[in-house]
């Protein structure tokens, strides 16, 4: 799986919509090596390269760590919203607006997986989800696989994405009190439930391999750091030369 942009928007501290985008620049880089070494093309036919890594820079509670929240809060909830009845009290809008106190809050990934670009997301409050899209593009065209408001599928492809039509054919026109398909679960989630869900499982399998690693919170990052600097010297040197560059007033690491 391959992240091309997350967004979110009324989450926490952030009232206005935010996007972590991993699209490359259209400029040419005055040494071609960092073309090469820090972009790809996500697939053979795209021909828009994507950035291997990104760095967020900010003063201390500027909201950096709540970026990471709400991608965090979107893996999990796409995960666990149809066993979980109570997981979309992760969900916090930015609280010192009337505007925004009572509004959801909106999640969206753009991601590809096996060379296809899929756009999936959701608005929530912290008790219902409201709104829900999968967009696929296959080929060129982008296409809308399912669009859903409230507790009802307005728009569904029932030729690419016929494992939604059944599953729309099996509960019928419930009033949200189906177990399968309930105003605070995803309909993503509830269709990836059944057996035969390739599509959908897939989706929310390459959602779930997202990894998110805090060195603040890690025991095991704070072990693979002291191993690192103790075991190889020349790291160590590396390191330290780095943060010297940047400027931090650090001169030196040790192991203690």
């Amino acid at each position: 799986m391959i992240i091309e942009e997350f967004s979110f928007g009324n989450f926490w501290s952030f009232k206005e919509m935010q996007s972590l985008n991993m699209t490359a620049a259209k400029i040419k880089p005055k040494h071609d090596t960092l073309d090469e070494k820090n972009t790809f093309l996500p697939s053979e036919e795209s021909k828009q390269h994507l950035l291997k890594s990104k760095a967020i820079y900010g003063a201390n509670s500027s909201g950096k760590s709540n970026v990471v929240k709400a991608l965090v809060t979107f893996i999990r909830i796409v995960q666990h919203s149809v066993k979980d009845g109570d997981i979309l009290a992760m969900v916090a809008p930015f609280q010192l607006s009337t505007e925004t106190e009572n509004a959801p809050t909106f999640f969206q990934l753009i991601f590809w997986k096996e060379g296809i670009k899929y756009r999936y997301g959701f608005e929530s409050t912290n008790t219902e989800i409201l709104s829900e899209w999968l967009y696929v593009t296959p080929n060129i065209r982008e296409l809308p696989y399912f669009i859903r408001e409230g507790n009802d599928i307005i728009d569904i492809d029932k030729t690419n994405y016929k494992e939604g039509q059944k599953i729309i054919s099996l509960i019928g026109d419930d009033d949200g009190g189906n177990e399968i398909f309930r105003n605070n679960s995803l309909f993503l989630s509830s269709v990836a439930s059944f057996g035969f869900a390739k599509l959908s499982k897939k989706i929310i399998k390459a959602i779930r391999s997202i990894s998110v690693i805090s060195g603040l919170g890690r025991g095991g990052i704070y072990n693979l750091a002291a191993k690192v600097i103790e075991e190889e010297e020349k790291n160590s040197d590396y390191i330290v030369n780095l943060l010297k560059y940047a400027d931090i007033a650090i001169e030196d690491l040790g192991v203690f």
